[in-house]
């Protein structure tokens, strides 16, 4: 039997703390011993501050049928330019302009090298919670449609609204100094062809340092976290059902400025397997994604 399976996620969204897409519902609290210096960790840049949002994943692929193996390289980044519109107790809101979205892949099975070339100088704002929250999607209905002919689809809004779910890492709801820890668990889902996979995130963020990175005071801070998703979904080339199991963990590193206001940028790692099968057809597929998510913020 030969099934064209191409990819069940693109865990390429940045770190554990950028999920996919849907509902992130998180329950974040802090606990850890007395450090001598504590600080609260809320976003509150003020209105007019300028920023780029550098976000930038690599990711090896490989999956093995009984048939045959199979490997991709995928580079992804987006680039934006943004820019404080107000600052009130609700949040930021945040308006986003594009400066470089692109999506490289060495072996077409696993995705198109899109173009996106049109969505460059378009804006889009978003209102981001002092907790890190982000909400109030607006502007990406107008976001041009971008052919994806691997996959046999368009970019929706629901796509462009990936890039910042949750970019923005959850904060304690505590004030925290080095050795203490929070920890939160965010619930998203993967869209698959004609199905979905759900995926649950548990985090855990510990203050390793206070250190100044930038020239700004911040909390050098690590992160682990283990994945699971679960779901089915119909393989693009063959038309069967396919149950996907997934499983993994990883490590962030991010720096938070705490009295600027804002996270400075974290570079993680994960790596997550699991199986795509269908059992009375007994086929299964091995799938592993090596991630290595950057995101970069450097204020202007």
């Amino acid at each position: 039997m030969k099934i064209r399976f191409r990819r069940v996620l693109l865990l390429s969204l940045l770190a554990v703390a950028t999920p996919p897409y849907g509902c992130a519902a998180s329950d974040a609290g802090s606990s850890a011993p007395d450090s001598v210096t504590k600080h609260e960790l809320r976003y509150r840049l003020p209105q007019g501050t300028r920023f780029e949002l550098d976000m930038v994943a690599d990711q090896d692929i490989k999956q093995a049928t009984p048939e045959r193996d199979a490997s991709a390289k995928i580079h992804h980044r987006r680039l934006f330019d943004a820019t404080v519109q107000s600052a009130t107790p609700d949040g930021l809101d945040i308006r986003f302009e594009y400066k470089e979205r692109s999506y490289v892949s060495d072996n077409p099975a696993f995705g198109d090298t899109a173009d996106f070339s049109q969505l460059i100088g378009k804006q889009v704002e978003v209102l981001v919670a002092p907790a890190g929250k982000v909400s109030s999607f607006r502007g990406f209905l107008a976001l041009p449609e971008v052919a994806l002919v691997k996959e046999r689809r368009t970019m929706t809004r629901q796509d462009y609204v990936n890039d910042f779910v949750a970019v923005f890492p959850e904060l304690p709801n505590a004030p925290v100094g080095v050795g203490d820890s929070w920890n939160y668990t965010t619930q998203v889902y993967e869209r698959f062809v004609a199905g979905q996979i759900g995926i649950t995130i548990d985090m855990e963020y510990t203050v390793m340092a206070d250190t100044v990175t930038a020239g700004l005071k911040c909390f050098k801070c690590l992160g682990k976290y283990t994945v699971k998703g679960r779901g089915q979904g119909i393989d693009e080339g063959s038309g069967i059902r396919l149950d996907v199991d997934l499983s993994g963990s990883g490590t962030d590193t991010m720096y938070f400025a705490y009295e600027k206001g804002m996270f400075l940028g974290s570079q993680s790692r994960m790596v997550i397997k699991g199986t795509a099968s269908n059992m009375p057809l007994r086929f299964a597929t091995n799938l592993e994604y090596d991630t290595r998510p950057v995101v970069r913020v450097k204020l202007k």
